[in-house]
């Protein structure tokens, strides 16, 4: 969206991709230069105008981070943290 590429986001086709298996993920690029420290407003922005449903936005999660940069114990252990938060935050709501 920053760069141009979709000139609306909601037309974008991920949920379908998402539930087709396709692995999708979000990430930065160059957060330096755009000065983002942090993807909260693309996990908001991809929430609000994809639609997504929580299966979804957790798959999302766990995609952006196995198909990040970082080396595989790095992911692992970021995945074993991220699971614990996603599931305290999930037992919350019930």
């Amino acid at each position: 969206q920053t760069l141009g590429y979709a000139t609306d986001i909601r037309n974008h086709p991920i949920t379908e991709y998402l539930r087709s298996g396709v692995a999708m993920a979000l990430c930065s690029d160059d957060p330096m230069f755009f000065e983002h420290e942090t993807l909260v407003d693309d996990f908001f922005a991809a929430i609000v105008c994809w639609d997504l449903n929580i299966a979804d936005i957790k798959q999302l999660c766990i995609n952006s981070i196995m198909y990040s940069g970082a080396d595989a114990k790095t992911r692992s252990m970021q995945i074993k943290t991220w699971t614990e938060k996603w599931n305290a935050f999930i037992e919350d709501f019930t």
